[in-house]
């Protein structure tokens, strides 16, 4: 398929704190196994419609994409954004998407579930974007156009690692309206957006917010770490999932996935999106023409080494990715990279000490988890590459890492702090 990357941007300061969480529950504050891990865990549910449960729930073509898209500078200095006109322009390819899933509960009594999200035309061949979770498990799929058309979809392909997916309908090209995929590394703080979607089932609804941070991470589907999420304040809801996050000029930044957890079960004014950059371009790709996608996977968690972390003895040298777990089985283990072995606890959270510090890999220095990921993002599976780590003791050292395909799920990875409860 012909799908135009749009051009890369100057890479963003990740912003702190960041936020993770699982998916479909509530994560306890402490650090958690992921993709590589890292950081503290703040609770974060999805952003699917409630569910409702009675008992017994491709061709493809051109994807849109912004070739040139608009600076940052250019839009922020811009007039007051005009969200009727984005809205008039973007509502009519936005869809509702219905599915039915069977669950089976612990005594094995069945019952069929129903769930709402969203999703967004992406090409006039009747490929749809949207998010894996909203898809997953599903054993029919349903898509509402704005017309109030109505017609079942097929699965394409799915990503939980990214909660991306893709989904057909046979339906005329008049009745698809592409949406425009922007380029989420121009993306600014304080940048308005746009959120449409199917929040509690009310279609065609859009909230106007902004950019409140980047370079945030929040977990998967399946339990890995999916870096460089966009925060925004403007309203998501369950049944948003899979809706467009547009900038001014109606091209699609980011795809609404989560909401905070603050012990209310709605907005409260902190959601993260999914960007839209090279590397989910790339995922889309692979979604329409193979329907899946093979991540290499490095099998560590960690956090991002500090001064203060320096200067509380628990990084030997302040800039760079401490390991705190490894994996059995993993790249990492095989190459020798070492985990925590000890814990010790700085304002209330414990942190794994005694592992390395990897400070670059495959000749790119690496300073934060976010520039692992972005590293291990941009590589192939079977890749072979050097590390440079540094040991608790202060040497330096070099590994030779063979990056395998990640797992279907992630990993338990026991820590220093695990152990200890």
């Amino acid at each position: 398929m012909d799908l135009t990357t749009p051009p890369e941007a100057p890479e963003q300061t990740p912003q702190t704190p960041k936020a993770r969480g699982k998916v479909w529950q509530t994560a306890a504050v402490g650090l958690v196994a992921g993709l590589i891990g890292g950081g503290v865990v703040l609770g974060v549910h999805d952003a699917t419609s409630s569910s409702s449960s009675s008992s017994s729930a491709s061709s493809n073509g051109g994807v849109s994409t912004a070739t040139t898209p608009s600076s940052s500078t250019t839009i922020i200095a811009g007039t007051t954004p005009n969200w009727v006109n984005v809205a008039a322009r973007a509502m009519p390819g936005v869809v509702e998407i219905s599915t039915v899933q069977t669950t089976t509960d612990q005594l094995g009594n069945s019952s069929q579930t129903a769930a709402l999200g969203t999703g967004f035309a992406i090409d006039t061949h009747g490929d749809i974007l949207t998010n894996q979770h909203v898809i997953g498990g599903a054993r029919s799929i349903n898509v509402q156009f704005q017309s109030g058309a109505s017609v079942s979809a097929k699965l394409v392909g799915q990503d939980p690692s990214s909660d991306l997916a893709v989904i057909h309908v046979n339906v005329a090209a008049s009745q698809l309206h592409p949406l425009t995929l922007g380029n989420a590394a121009t993306v600014r703080v304080g940048q308005p957006v746009l959120a449409l979607g199917t929040p509690f089932g009310y279609t065609e609804s859009a909230s106007a917010g902004i950019v409140s941070g980047l370079g945030r991470e929040i977990q998967s589907p399946n339990g890995f770490t999916l870096s460089n999420a966009i925060q925004t304040d403007a309203a998501v809801n369950h049944g948003n999932s899979g809706g467009p996050l547009l900038n001014q000029a109606g091209q699609v930044i980011g795809i609404d996935a989560q909401i905070a957890d603050s012990g209310v079960d709605a907005n409260v004014g902190v959601a993260f999106a999914v960007p839209m950059a090279r590397s989910e371009l790339n995922i889309i790709h692979d979604l329409i023409t193979t329907g899946s996608v093979a991540h290499p996977w490095l099998g560590i968690t960690g956090v991002t080494a500090t001064a203060q972390l320096q200067q509380n003895g628990i990084a030997p040298v302040a800039s760079g990715v401490l390991v705190t777990g490894v994996a059995q089985g993993s790249p990492a283990a095989a190459a020798g990279i070492v985990g925590g072995t000890k814990s010790k606890t700085i304002y209330g959270t414990c942190i794994p000490v005694g592992g390395d510090v990897i400070t670059a890999i495959g000749g790119t220095p690496i300073a934060t988890m976010s520039d692992l990921q972005g590293y291990l993002q941009s590589q192939s599976v079977g890749t072979t590459v050097p590390a440079q780590v540094v040991h608790a003791n202060g040497t330096h050292g070099t590994v030779s890492i063979t990056l395998t395909k990640q797992p279907s799920s992630a990993p338990t990875i026991s820590s220093a702090c695990s152990s200890a409860g």
